[in-house]
């Protein structure tokens, strides 16, 4: 299990002081990932209201159970890969091999110093990279599971910013720059820019900002019965609900606006009938906007919860650092 973690989270030695708050920040991973995004498209389709014939109606759509399922677990999937990919997460132990490919033999060979050099620099400097360094200086002052939280705090303001752009830009845009029914590649390509934008810029103001989030996060965890997947459940919901008021204010109509590329994938996983749940462009865009940014977090805190090496550290020699590891053939982590 030691080895297993040091290989995905890229860190050295486990410590027995914060070894279960890992643990417990694994188990946040899988929920991330799982339960959160079932209970999100749960929230919008299990229940339904209304009204019929002048009376008020509750209804529960068990027969969506399967639909919402797999399409949580779908999104899970996906916000993990655009976490992972975004962030230029790798471990550290790839790195010393020189990166990815020289790991994979896909470009050059393993333990090139080029490529060590290249590979190690990149990852220091990546938004992973920055926010698992931060977490490391911040370890022996604060528990990791209040970082986890300060750092998921300041990641609020990215998630807004991802959720609200794509749908202005699709209203604001002017309609001779797209064609007709392009509606999810224009939504796709603003939302990976951003998305990529934001990471970095996360990293760069929570070195500033880390402290008194995590000092805040303490006290609420302290003084309130907050649990650490719920927060994100309760800011998808208000997130959608003040969006959905917005663009009511606005004149915004998304209503009609649907995803179909999931249903041509889940119909062949599930006999489920689709078309009774088709994904609400609104949803899709709360979803991503929440899950991807609150996943690359909890990764990048978990790294941080194990010995970082030195040459991650962008404020040291790093070269001279790394150069010493490969000499003394510490690149074994």
């Amino acid at each position: 299990m030691k080895d297993l973690c040091v290989l995905l989270f890229g860190a050295g030695p486990m410590l027995t002081k914060n070894s279960r708050h890992r643990a417990f920040l694994m188990l946040v991973v899988l929920g991330q990932v799982s339960f959160v995004p079932i209970v999100i498209f749960g929230l919008t389709r299990f229940i339904e209201t209304g009204w019929s014939d002048g009376s008020p109606f509750l209804l529960f759509r068990w027969d969506l159970i399967p639909w919402i399922c797999s399409t949580g677990i779908f999104y899970g999937m996906m916000s993990l890969a655009l976490a992972v990919l975004m962030s230029g997460w790798m471990p550290a132990a790839i790195a010393l091999r020189g990166g990815w490919f020289a790991f994979f033999g896909i470009r050059g060979r393993s333990r090139d110093p080029r490529w060590v050099d290249r590979a190690s620099t990149d990852l220091s400097r990546s938004p992973y990279g920055r926010l698992a360094t931060l977490t490391s200086r911040q370890r022996d002052r604060f528990e990791l599971i209040f970082i986890h939280g300060g750092l998921q705090m300041l990641a609020i303001p990215i998630q807004a910013v991802l959720i609200g752009l794509p749908i202005l830009t699709i209203e604001y845009l002017p309609e001779g720059i797209i064609r007709s029914g392009t509606t999810l590649e224009l939504v796709s390509v603003v939302y990976l820019v951003s998305l990529w934008i934001g990471m970095r810029v996360q990293a760069a103001y929570s070195h500033r900002l880390v402290v008194p989030a995590t000092l805040a996060r303490r006290f609420l965890g302290r003084t309130a019965q907050m649990s650490w997947v719920l927060p994100v459940i309760v800011y998808w919901f208000i997130a959608r609900t003040v969006l959905v008021s917005l663009l009511s204010l606005m004149s915004i109509d998304l209503s009609a606006q649907t995803i179909e590329f999931d249903i041509l994938i889940l119909e062949e996983i599930l006999p489920v009938e689709q078309a009774s749940g088709n994904t609400s462009l609104i949803d899709l865009i709360v979803a991503m906007g929440v899950l991807p940014i609150a996943t690359f977090t909890t990764i990048s805190v978990l790294a941080g919860g194990y010995d970082v090496p030195d040459w991650m550290d962008p404020s040291k020699l790093v070269g001279n650092m790394r150069d010493g590891v490969l000499t003394d053939g510490g690149g074994e982590q």
